[in-house]
Formats: structure tokens, C-alpha cells, sequence
């Protein structure tokens, strides 16, 4: 799957995003590179989360979107201080979203880790 998805697509990951909470939270030490290995653990096993940007944090969307694709992530949505993100899992018992999409669209979705 490219970075650039079709409103189809986005749709397809919003949906499933929608119940989810924010799991990572970006505070006032920004987008450390603790705060990135985290990130990267929780979608090693759940594929699809949330992220905040807290208002004490100096960081914005662009930034944390640069700092989430250079880890593999896709950014899909970014409404506020809320970013919907999404990579495929390594292992493939914790690839639930991605087999979804599979099923909806046909296609596989490029794993690059």
C-alpha cells in the first residue's frame, strides 16, 4: 500500500479507529526517542492507534508525522491534536486490520519492517 491512500481507504481506517482512545500521548519532551520506541512496540501488536498531542507539547502535526513515517508508520488522519496512525504488524498473528483490508480491497498492504 503507498502513503498516498484513497478516500476509501482513509475511510476504512477512520472507521475502525473511531472507538480507539489515544494509547501514546506527546507531552511537553515532544517526540523523544523513548516516545518513538514506544510507539513502535504498541504497533507492533495492534497495528492501528491513536496519538495526542498534549497542550503543553511544542510539537506539531507535521513534525510528528515526520518522526512517525521515519519508523514505517502511516499517518491517515490528523484532526486537531489527534493522529490516527497505522502500520502493519511484524508478526502475523497481530495482523488483524491489515488481513480486514485485505478482505475489503483486494490487496495486501506493503510490509517494510
Amino acid at each position: 500500500m503507498s502513503k498516498n491512500l484513497s478516500g476509501k481507504q482513509k475511510q476504512f481506517f477512520k472507521k475502525r479507529a473511531h472507538p480507539l482512545k489515544p494509547i501514546v500521548q506527546i507531552g511537553k519532551n515532544g517526540i523523544s526517542t523513548d516516545v518513538l520506541e514506544d510507539i513502535d512496540r504498541v504497533l507492533a501488536k495492534r497495528e492501528l492507534i491513536k496519538i495526542s498531542i498534549l497542550q503543553n507539547s511544542d510539537e506539531t502535526n507535521e513534525t510528528v508525522k515526520e518522526a512517525l513515517e521515519s519508523i514505517g508508520a502511516i499517518v491517515i488522519s490528523q484532526i486537531g491534536r489527534i493522529s490516527i496512525v497505522f502500520r502493519v504488524a511484524n508478526e502475523p498473528k497481530y495482523r488483524d486490520v491489515s488481513a480486514a483490508y485485505f478482505e475489503t480491497f483486494g490487496e495486501g498492504i506493503d510490509h517494510d519492517n
